[in-house]
């Protein structure tokens, strides 16, 4: 009797185990939902490129956007942004992944209540906002380009640089 009640919770936990490694996958519906969510311009709120003048005045800021399958990032000054493009992405069973020299680097991704985006590892959190279209227009972000090379200048290291209206 004792070996049955053993053997029971054997299977028990087992199917358990089972469940939540074989259900855990997210459909290609979920995935895509996620990408839809995603695509778009973001606003990093612990920005190291954030700049502010003696009035408290932004004069210079960091934008993700993420297109279809492409990252990238443009740093914003008051007179010109410089742009590059960062990686080609894919989102993998609800996870934010990225093929790199070293091979395919996955972040966790979710969206708060107040609608910011976190990209978040085991060791790391980073925090975004979306970017308003009033932004966009007041600092002439290039975004939603189908090329980064438009209207461009090149710069070294594979970045190029729009003059802000």
């Amino acid at each position: 009797m004792k070996l049955k009640r053993i053997l029971s919770c054997v299977i028990v936990m087992m199917m358990a185990v089972f469940c939540m490694t074989g259900c855990s996958g997210f459909s290609e519906e979920e995935n895509q939902a996620i990408h839809n969510q995603l695509m778009g311009s973001w606003v990093p709120l612990n920005d190291p490129e954030l700049e502010q003048d003696a009035e408290g005045n932004v004069i210079k800021f960091s934008v993700y956007e993420f297109m279809e399958t492409e990252t990238r990032y443009h740093v914003v000054q008051m007179e010109s942004t410089s742009s590059s493009s960062v990686n080609e992405y894919t989102i993998t069973d609800g996870k934010y992944k990225v093929i790199t020299e070293m091979g395919a680097q996955f972040s966790g991704i979710r969206f708060t209540d107040a609608g910011n985006l976190v990209l978040y590892t085991d060791t790391s959190a980073d925090e975004f906002r979306p970017l308003t279209q009033e932004e966009i227009k007041e600092f002439g972000i290039p975004v939603n380009r189908p090329t980064l090379f438009e209207d461009a200048v090149d710069l070294e290291g594979g970045s190029i640089e729009f003059v802000n209206p």
